[in-house]
């Protein structure tokens, strides 16, 4: 990872000299491009056993899960960074048990969402 990082800041360094627009813009698409990890086998699990649904947004459609009572109060999970809704499983599916509509969704660029930049 060391190696990677210093190339990383040797091949910016270099855009940079030639022009600094075009640095900036690649650096900006590379800190919006999250890598695609598998998916966990507890995601799965999870993906397999919520209800899906969908929510128009300015980047196309985004993928929405939920578990728990449809009428209980609602908890909105957000994943982290090349992370996704299934990773949230554990404390979804307890709150969902508790009665919790529990609502959480793949961000841009995540999990099932197909963009690839966020």
């Amino acid at each position: 990872m060391k190696l990677y990082l210093k190339l990383l800041r040797n091949h910016q360094a270099l855009l940079s000299s030639v022009n600094k627009d075009w640095a900036a813009s690649s650096a900006f698409k590379l800190m919006c491009t999250p890598r695609k990890l598998k998916f966990k086998t507890r995601e799965k699990a999870f993906y397999a056993e919520a209800q899906r649904f969908e929510t128009p947004s300015g980047v196309g459609t985004i993928p929405c899960y939920e578990v728990g009572n449809p009428t209980g109060p609602l908890v909105l999970l957000v994943h982290g960074w090349e992370s996704n809704a299934g990773s949230m499983a554990g404390i979804g599916n307890v709150l969902g048990e508790m009665g919790y509509r529990v609502v959480s969704f793949d961000l841009p660029a995540h999990g099932n969402q197909q963009n690839k930049r966020t």
